[in-house]
């Protein structure tokens, strides 16, 4: 019903999820990726370049999401209703849902790739539970009448391939990740 909607008439809602808390679980992400022991042993060269590429995707996270904001200026689905017109015209795409996706991304992918092998279950558990908490935050935005479905997919997906590019390159960076074969990133070999 509300996928693409320009429906503008839904009553205007209180965030079940203020922004704040999305705020403080995307820090409490960050200190989460500093205080996990990796492979290399805690606080060390490789955790210190993570924290930095998840400070990255979060930050390129924000510009991209604001950038859409202000650029499409969609209307809210309670738009008519809403109490401020300036953030009635920024559904598109959701900040909630691309800042929530883009934390639960980078530490899956560094509790994945960085966590010793006897932590499967830390490697199943913990994304499960990121990516079901991103979830239901995308809903409640839905629900709340601050967007329409479309909003929250994108941000959604916005926010997962910030992550992923971030966690790339931090990898590239800690030397990890090895080039396709018959590709180089190298200027000469």
């Amino acid at each position: 019903k509300q996928v693409f909607s320009g429906q503008t008439d839904l009553s205007y809602h209180t965030d079940t999820v203020p922004m704040g808390w999305v705020a403080a679980g995307c820090a409490a992400s960050g200190c989460t990726i500093a205080l996990i022991p990796n492979d290399d042993g805690r606080l060390n060269e490789r955790t210190y370049i993570h924290v930095k590429g998840f400070a990255a995707a979060m930050s390129f996270n924000a510009l991209a999401t604001e950038s859409a904001k202000f650029t499409v200026g969609r209307k809210r689905p309670s738009y008519e209703n809403y109490p401020q017109e300036r953030e009635g015209r920024r559904s598109f795409w959701s900040g909630h849902s691309s800042f929530s996706f883009a934390a639960a991304t980078y530490l899956s992918l560094f509790v994945i790739s960085d966590t010793g092998g006897d932590s499967a279950a830390a490697k199943i558990a913990m994304p499960l539970v990121l990516f079901s908490t991103a979830a239901t935050i995308k809903m409640t935005r839905v629900r709340d009448h601050k967007h329409n479905v479309s909003d929250v997919v994108t941000g959604a997906v916005a926010g997962t391939l910030t992550s992923c590019a971030a966690f790339w390159w931090a990898e590239r960076r800690c030397g990890q990740v090895k080039p396709s074969a018959g590709v180089s990133f190298d200027e000469h070999r």
